[in-house]
Order: structure tokens, then sequence, then C-alpha cells
């Protein structure tokens, strides 16, 4: 059974690479949908996350790119 986790749900996958302010990590689609069923729905729907659901495991990796803020 997969643990739900409510409140500050901040998920961050491991850097690879950095390019000006912008942090990119690189994340199998498997590993994305797990995170999404650990959120809280309205949280998903709030970041407009739901579309990542309909991904296929065999799809290609996602580019997650993190905006630093100074």
């Amino acid at each position: 059974m997969i643990k739900k986790i409510y409140g500050n749900e901040l998920r961050l996958f491991p850097v690879h690479a950095v390019y000006n302010d912008k942090l990119i990590s690189i994340v199998d689609v498997y590993a994305l949908k797990f995170e999404l069923e650990r959120m809280a729905q309205e949280n998903i729907q709030k970041w407009e996350l739901d579309k990542y659901r309909n991904l296929d495991n065999e799809d290609n990796p996602v580019l997650i790119l993190y905006t630093t803020k100074l």
C-alpha cells in the first residue's frame, strides 16, 4: 500500500544538470507516477499534474525543471 502524504508535498528528484537558474532532473515515468499516487488530489489539480498519469511506463523519461529563486 502506498502511503499518502498531505501538507507540504514537495517532491525533489536527483538533479542531473544545471543551466542558468534551472536545475534539471530526468525522471522515469514509473517513478513520477509513483509519486503522484502519494500526493493529495487537490495538489495534483492545483499544479496541473494530472496529464502525467496518462503516460505509459515505457514512454521516454520526463525532464523536470526546477527554477531557483534567490
